[in-house]
């Protein structure tokens, strides 16, 4: 690069030195502006690679095969509006959590209701939070269709002798999460936000 071309540009690198403080800003302004990055950028899904929409991933704390068990762990605590447009719901490799995609305008109260159940209940045994890799997910499309023995959940042992949507605890139970339908700032017979 000739010197005498990059001279021409000092006093305005010295304008946009000033104006966001330090070089390196500076050069980040100056790089974003030439590739035309003008607006924030769109998300874009890492489980499909479509825009608009991030991922987020569950964990729970004991393996399980029917990933319907994850559809009512979520219609337990999150209203059905922020539910409607979840896509592509996969399981872990390990049976112990699954991700799907939730659109972006609806990302930021999809993570605040799970950091609200936190605050308000102790013992969750679950975790959500966007996805930042891509965990090793089922080949299987169907993703197992119920069942988890004797124990777990579903069973008729595990948390509160019934498990995650046993017969008298865990998610749908009678005791431990909440009752029928709750779910946080929707209204519900016996549990979660909002319920009685």
């Amino acid at each position: 690069m000739n010197k005498d071309v990059v001279d021409i540009f000092e006093d305005t690198a010295q304008d946009l030195v000033e104006k966001y403080g330090d070089a390196k800003s500076a050069l980040k302004y100056a790089l974003a502006f030439m590739s035309g990055h003008k607006k924030a950028l769109t998300a874009r899904s890492l489980l499909s690679g479509q825009e608009g929409f991030i991922t987020f991933e569950i964990k729970m704390t004991q393996p399980f095969q029917a990933i319907s068990l994850v559809w009512s762990v979520l219609r337990k605590f999150w209203p059905q509006e922020l539910l409607d447009d979840i896509r592509g719901m996969r399981g872990f490799k390990d049976q112990q959590g699954a991700v799907f995609d939730v659109p972006e305008n609806k990302a930021e109260r999809f993570a605040d209701t799970f950091s609200h159940l936190q605050n308000e209940r102790r013992g969750v045994d679950f975790e959500v939070q966007k996805c930042k890799e891509m965990p090793e997910l089922r080949e299987d499309a169907s993703q197992g269709q119920g069942g988890y023995g004797q124990s777990g959940y579903g069973g008729q042992g595990g948390y509160g002798g019934g498990g995650y949507g046993g017969r008298q605890g865990g998610y749908g139970g009678q005791g431990n999460y909440g009752g029928q339908r709750g779910g946080y700032d929707r209204g519900g017979s016996r549990g979660g936000y909002g319920g009685q």
